[in-house]
């Protein structure tokens, strides 16, 4: 396993995911009957893009690493971002949301339309790159919700739902307390200037020396920098998603839930004449597929990536 020796993916997306078909053949001692299983296993492919933890923490180049549709907020929003675990994660959760909206029965009603604006949009920030989309922004960051025009919140299957929530929530408060630590830290250790001394010496000393002084963590709560504290709570959901264990866990419960049926599965939800509303985003080619493929005006048309 990847993760157990160190190294991380960097581009993990539907593409790269392959399920396949195994035979389990199980012998009984006494009559000699063969039973023969079928189980589904997958495999993450396409490690060119892969790196090791333990190597330099540096973005060497201010160029994403991976699939857009399936990149995390934090790298989406800043691009000079190092990929973390986390981040990885947060790529599976976008590889299984996606799918199960647009093969799993649900009351989403315009799965096209729901998916290119989760996955395929973007914003450009004021120096003309281009930044996460709105919607998978604010359903991370803000509401850990999934809905959609008309129908409200998005219903599938009850083990389905669990899972996806469970996620999102997870994912919700590991981007809230990443946030408040990285404040409490830089608010704690804030430079400050220490008086000039007094001297006839006048200009020719040299400027006045910058120190770091600590603040009290008391100070830093009443503080307006700091807008709120995690909870213990928050912080064990977040736990779920910091590393590769606690969100194969979450994976785990949900198998065990009773709900999963062979009816879930449906076709293609993505309608063969439908087609994309929304500008070209940084992919030529949209997450709908080679047949909803969208092409370049001209050379020029976007913004630099």
């Amino acid at each position: 396993m990847a993760s157990q020796v160190g190294i991380l993916h960097r581009d993990v997306s539907g593409g790269n995911i392959l399920i396949y078909p195994i035979i389990d053949e199980t012998v009984d001692d006494a009559t000699g009957i063969t039973t023969r299983d079928l189980r589904w296993a997958g495999i993450l492919t396409d490690w060119e893009l892969s790196k090791k933890l333990d190597g330099p923490h540096i973005a060497r180049q201010p160029e994403r690493t991976g699939t857009w549709q399936f990149m995390s907020v934090a790298i989406l929003t800043n691009r000079y971002k190092v990929v973390e675990v986390t981040d990885d994660l947060e790529s599976f959760l976008y590889v299984l949301l996606y799918h199960a909206i647009r093969y799993l029965q649900s009351n989403c009603i315009n799965v096209g339309d729901w998916i290119e604006e989760f996955f395929d949009c973007f914003t450009v920030t004021t120096a003309g790159s281009y930044s996460c989309g709105e919607k998978k922004f604010l359903t991370i960051t803000v509401s850990a919700r999934l809905t959609a025009p008309s129908v409200g919140n998005i219903s599938l299957s009850p083990p389905m739902d669990y899972l996806l929530s469970e996620l999102l929530r997870s994912f919700r408060a590991y981007y809230a307390v990443k946030a408040y630590d990285a404040r409490k830290k830089l608010y704690s250790y804030a430079p400050t200037t220490d008086p000039a001394p007094s001297t006839s010496l006048g200009s020719k000393l040299p400027p006045p020396r910058r120190r770091k002084r600590p603040v009290p963590v008391k100070a830093i709560a009443e503080s307006e920098k700091v807008e709120y504290v995690p909870t213990q709570a928050e912080r064990d959901l977040a736990g779920n998603v910091a590393e590769h264990s606690g969100m194969i866990t979450l994976l785990l419960n949900a198998l065990e839930m009773d709900g999963w049926g062979d009816k879930d599965k449906v076709r293609d939800r993505i309608p063969d004449d439908w087609q994309p509303k929304k500008p070209l985003g940084p992919s030529v080619m949209s997450s709908v597929g080679k047949s909803k493929k969208r092409r370049l005006q001209g050379p020029g048309s976007m913004p630099s990536l």
